[in-house]
């Protein structure tokens, strides 16, 4: 965006003094081998750290105390005026940002599950946030309520990020907001049964966060959630993994443990083949520092520029392995 700006002030032959500092903070920023980074993304690296280790039992462990603490810094208190967003909602990266319906429906997720109770205030207006910029039709899209907008409009994968934050802090399954986005979904569901995502690349990641919603929501068991199961159990490349569905991409982290843990909270049994292989995959990926590589499936303007992000591809591993884990020590094996 800097970038951008001074090109169009140098051009325009305007603003000196802006461009000469803005040329100087890109030369300070310059990666060691010759790229720039595209910004700061400390709430999403660390809310998909934070749900995954959540989800493998670590949410009363005080180094969490710190990311709790960065959630509830960076809560935005100013509404976002460009936009007509109210306050309440966190951006990707700091307290003062663009709105996104991605983060403040994971952060409040991941909120809900950390011990205490002095971000329930925090919990209460990201909530409201949410509520206001639902879209009439029933879906979520990234801050702007009822545009079709690329990379604004409604997105399914925001739209159950939206969901599972109004689920995790205690709403029925039956509250009207949560009614709409599911009719909504059945509407925005591909012929394959395939659902989209924004930011995202492809059809896994929006596929697997949409399956994983209806069968918390109580729709499980219907058309919807049967197809994108369906799809999503088709999908496995040879080695275990996941990628894009086309069979052209190899497999990633990132979509492996998004499939595999939707397929388990589906009702795929532990000992399926399809669950078994992709674990085996996922933990034969992690390196042997802990972590996992992360692909460049993230879209920065969508189908323009992606990008890695290792919380992400951390996060979901673990989600996906402690879900294997849990469905293991509560005997959900075949025919069970």
């Amino acid at each position: 965006m800097t970038g951008l700006i001074t090109a169009g002030l140098a051009r325009a032959r305007l603003a000196p003094d802006l461009v000469a500092g803005a040329v100087a903070w890109l030369r300070e920023k310059v990666n060691p081998d010759g790229s720039w980074n595209s910004g700061r993304l400390d709430l999403t690296w660390s809310m998909y750290a934070g749900a995954g280790l959540v989800a493998a039992g670590y949410a009363a462990d005080e180094r969490l105390r710190p990311t709790k603490e960065l959630f509830l810094r960076d809560q935005q208190d100013q509404p976002f005026t460009a936009f007509g967003c109210p306050p309440g909602f966190w951006g990707w990266s700091g307290p003062r940002g663009w709105p996104a319906t991605l983060e403040t429906g994971e952060i409040v997720s991941v909120l809900t599950a950390l011990p205490g109770d002095d971000q329930r205030p925090a919990i209460e207006r990201g909530l409201a946030w949410l509520t206001a910029q639902q879209d009439s039709r029933g879906s979520w899209g990234l801050c702007v309520r009822n545009t079709r907008v690329a990379n604004s409009g409604p997105c399914p994968h925001m739209t159950v990020q939206a969901v599972d934050a109004l689920l995790d802090a205690g709403t029925p399954a039956d509250d009207p907001r949560i009614g709409r986005a599911l009719t909504w979904l059945a509407t925005a569901q591909r012929a394959d049964g395939t659902f989209e995502s924004v930011w995202y690349r492809m059809y896994t990641a929006g596929t697997s966060a949409v399956l994983h919603t209806l069968v918390r929501a109580g729709r499980g068991d219907g058309p919807t959630a049967e197809k994108a199961r369906r799809w999503l159990h088709a999908g496995q490349l040879a080695d275990g993994s996941w990628s894009t569905g086309s069979g052209t991409e190899e497999g990633t982290v990132e979509e492996t443990a998004w499939a595999v843990s939707a397929l388990l909270d589906a009702g795929v049994a532990v000992d399926d083949p399809v669950v078994r292989n992709g674990i085996r995959w996922l933990r034969d990926a992690q390196r042997v520092d802990g972590s996992w590589p992360a692909a460049r499936i993230n879209e920065y303007v969508r189908h323009v520029s992606r990008y890695p992000n290792g919380g992400l591809a951390g996060g979901l591993a673990l989600r996906a392995l402690s879900r294997y884990r849990d469905a293991l020590a509560g005997g959900h094996h075949a025919g069970n």
